[in-house]
């Protein structure tokens, strides 16, 4: 199972991009194995291991997140503005094939950091950062 951030369409302002959070539920290549996720749903306690199972229960069919450019201590990043929670997830670059990203929310007393690697399996894992 791979799981990422896609870019779907554009708003207005050229500079906003619309996303969810993408699942393929095996490694198979085929779309219907490839559905949005609800990110107040998944990752949850509840849910362990492969999402595929749990489908119908994370799965929604609307954009729940919104993708941007904006400053976060003085750089500019890619940042993931979720529409339902107060929350900003920033990214960037580490190499090739990481990003470090610290997630922002209104309440927190500091950001709490986190790092994504590509998956070279997923047939989504798509070309190397640039």
């Amino acid at each position: 199972m791979g799981c990422s951030a896609r870019q779907a369409g554009t708003e207005s302002s050229s500079s906003t991009r619309r996303a969810s959070i993408t699942c393929c539920s095996s490694r198979r290549t085929d779309r219907a194995s490839v559905f949005p996720v609800d990110p107040r749903k998944w990752p949850s306690p509840t849910i362990r291991g492969p999402v595929g199972p749990h489908r119908t229960e994370v799965e929604t069919g609307k954009f729940k997140a919104r993708l941007r450019m904006t400053e976060y201590r003085g750089q500019l990043s890619a940042t993931m503005i979720y529409d339902d929670w107060p929350t900003h997830d920033v990214f960037r670059k580490v190499d090739e094939d990481t990003l470090l990203g610290a997630m922002d929310a209104r309440g927190m007393a500091a950001p709490y950091f986190f790092v994504l690697r590509r998956d070279p399996e997923s047939p989504w894992a798509g070309p190397a950062l640039h």
